[in-house]
């Protein structure tokens, strides 16, 4: 059987993506405008991840829009 994912609490999650909008913008966290577009932009220039922000992406299971 495969590995088992680790569970992260929401916590875990804030810290983790701190971690991340600081790797990108050592600011990121001290200005009161979002880093989000410093990240995407690193991302997509440093490890070449492609972002595409003009697709739907329809519905889930219960027929809820998926915002993103």
């Amino acid at each position: 059987m495969g590995e088992r994912r680790r569970h992260l609490s929401r916590d875990d999650i804030d810290t983790e993506a701190e971690k991340v909008a600081q790797h990108f913008d050592p600011q990121a966290l001290t200005r009161k405008l979002s880093p989000l577009y410093e990240v995407v932009k690193g991302f997509s220039e440093k490890y070449h991840v492609p972002f595409a922000f003009d697709q739907d992406l329809g519905y889930s299971k219960r027929k809820r829009k998926i915002l993103g």
